[in-house]
């Protein structure tokens, strides 16, 4: 099974300071729907320039749990998402494509197995193959690696801020053409990657 990794930095905040803890988690995460809307398409042309923008939204379908250092947790998020993303590339005549994109995420109240996160948002990089199935149905692989962002984490009367220095991912889904400028699109992330620091607070 496909696993991801978190690396958890303590700083002098913590009693923990200067350890780093790795757990991992295994499984799919939240589904993700989202609209896509071409403003540019290059038809004519063998291999045109696409240009999409997307509006993406992905429920809470239950608690996230990182694991510990002796057992494996989940790939939820534990919260609900919204996302806006850009993306450019080239399009092949069978349909197929390869696309490079922007993105914004913000992220609502998550909550985990043993603390919750009250708001947040990441900027994302990626990098996406689209395979025609059919002349309507796409298969599509998304490789993300995100900005530096930050993060507020409460448990129990503790609070802390979490920067994360690196952040990747790897995501399957489909995409259905209803126009020629308009698809819809179901994503689910099977790996996430991600080391965080402890910025503040939190003396656990």
């Amino acid at each position: 099974a496909i696993e991801s990794k978190t690396d958890t930095s303590y700083g002098p905040a913590s009693s923990k300071n200067g350890q780093i803890e790795s757990t991992k988690g295994g499984g799919i995460s939240e589904p993700t729907f989202g609209t896509i809307y071409r403003l540019l398409d290059q038809g004519g042309l063998q291999y045109p320039w696409i240009l999409d923008i997307a509006g993406f939204y992905s429920p809470k379908t239950g608690n996230s749990n990182s694991g510990s250092t002796t057992e494996s947790g989940n790939n939820l998020r534990g919260g609900d998402l919204i996302k806006i993303l850009l993306e450019t590339g080239k399009e092949f005549q069978n349909g197929s494509a390869f696309n490079l994109g922007i993105s914004y995420s913000y992220y609502g109240k998550r909550s985990s197995v043993d603390s919750d996160a009250t708001g947040g948002n990441t900027t994302i990089l990626s990098a996406s193959g689209q395979l025609a199935i059919n002349k309507n149905s796409f298969f599509n692989g998304i490789f993300s690696t995100a900005s530096t962002s930050t993060q507020s984490i409460s448990s129990g009367s503790s609070n802390a801020t979490l920067t994360a220095f690196s952040y990747t991912s790897i995501a399957i889904g489909g995409k259905y053409l209803f126009t020629e400028s308009l698809m819809a699109s179901l994503i689910y992330g099977i790996s996430n990657d991600a080391s965080f620091d402890y910025k503040s607070g939190l003396t656990t």
